[in-house]
């Protein structure tokens, strides 16, 4: 026997009652380097957002005081909603710390830059090719000022997102930390609610925190995510390249900058799910990258090529500007492929 309950429709979004002068510390903009507000300013706005979700659980204590017959049911859930506050509350006094104010504009300035990549067709979330770029130039395309005074779009957290990053900032830090080692958080949204946004956030902070409070400690693995479905795999990681390439792009704009400067290790990312799919081997990778280059020469003599078939590679475009991974060269017509010149890049081999 399965109980069925009809659940009244659900939103994200803020609710008609969200006070007005709290929403502006939910844009992405007011949290990263680029913010006008002062960092007093941010810490104020954040416990008021705090505020708000307080404000909620006092009416929801004033809705379950009318159903005492369901007491035993719902003390746990308000107790654990006063413990999220509590917890948010002292997160957001962590960022009086200058260092870790530090690593959480920073890593909202990664997320605005990503959300920004997601969005726009100019950049990666659009699939072009070569001679669409005519009107392309690097200066747009790679200079941290384009992102500085983009006016497009505001990027804007959900509650819930912002709440998820702010309630895991100590615990992301501190080792002995009593939430990280005795709770588990979990974000549960039907597709679409914008769960990924929420622990991308989080994944950023991760990684410019330990790089930053362990500045000779820090390589090697810092974020795993797992998936269940193949699919989602490979989707989510492509959402991830583009954080991964804001990460890297703002490690390389601050590299000569100690105010913002988070180590000389690229930020880097990969996928594994086995040699069926992808391969896992620099060796393979090599060969994979011969083959489609073999398909590619057929093609550019009518030969009847078909790269599709050899290309096991799980990025077929730029996460970054959106250009197809293999394109035809608008000067000849060509068909050429960057996977080789990538790979020959990061394995030092010639070219």
């Amino acid at each position: 026997f399965f109980p069925e309950v009809d659940i009244s429709n659900y939103s994200n979004d803020f609710r008609s009652d969200f006070p007005e002068q709290v929403k502006d510390i939910t844009l992405v903009r007011n949290l990263s380097i680029w913010t006008d507000l002062s960092q007093e300013k941010v810490i104020e706005k954040l416990n008021l957002f705090a505020n708000a979700y307080k404000d909620w659980i006092e009416a929801q204590k004033a809705a379950a005081k009318k159903e005492r017959q369901y007491e035993s049911i719902y003390n746990p859930i308000l107790e654990n909603q006063e413990y999220t506050l509590k917890r948010l509350l002292s997160n957001i006094a962590l960022l009086k710390d200058k260092k870790i104010f530090k690593c959480f504009q920073l890593a909202n300035t990664s997320m605005l830059i990503q959300m920004i990549l997601s969005k726009d067709g100019s950049f990666g979330s659009k699939v072009k090719e070569l001679s669409e770029f005519n009107s392309y130039s690097d200066e747009i395309l790679n200079q941290l000022k384009t992102f500085k005074d983009y006016k497009e779009y505001e990027p804007q957290y959900r509650p819930f997102q912002l709440a998820f990053l702010l309630l895991n900032l100590e615990s992301t830090i501190n080792v002995e930390s009593t939430d990280r080692n005795n709770k588990v958080d979990m974000l549960w949204f039907p597709t679409g609610g914008g769960k990924t946004e929420a622990y991308l956030a989080l994944t950023a902070f991760t990684i410019i925190s330990r790089r930053i409070f362990n500045p000779n400690a820090y390589q090697g693995v810092t974020v795993i995510m797992r998936y269940t479905l193949r699919l989602l795999t490979a989707q989510q990681f492509e959402r991830a390249t583009k954080l991964i390439c804001a990460l890297e792009f703002l490690r390389n704009a601050f590299e000569n900058d100690e105010s913002f400067y988070f180590g000389h290790e690229k930020v880097s990312i990969g996928m594994w799910v086995g040699s069926a799919t992808t391969p896992n081997t620099y060796g393979e990778a090599k060969a994979i990258c011969h083959d489609i280059d073999d398909e590619l020469a057929k093609l550019n003599q009518n030969r009847g090529g078909n790269f599709e078939k050899v290309n096991s590679f799980p990025v077929t475009s730029c996460p970054w500007c959106g250009c197809n991974s293999i394109s035809k060269f608008p000067a000849t017509g060509a068909y050429i492929s960057a996977y080789t010149g990538i790979f020959n890049k990061q394995t030092g081999t010639g070219s």
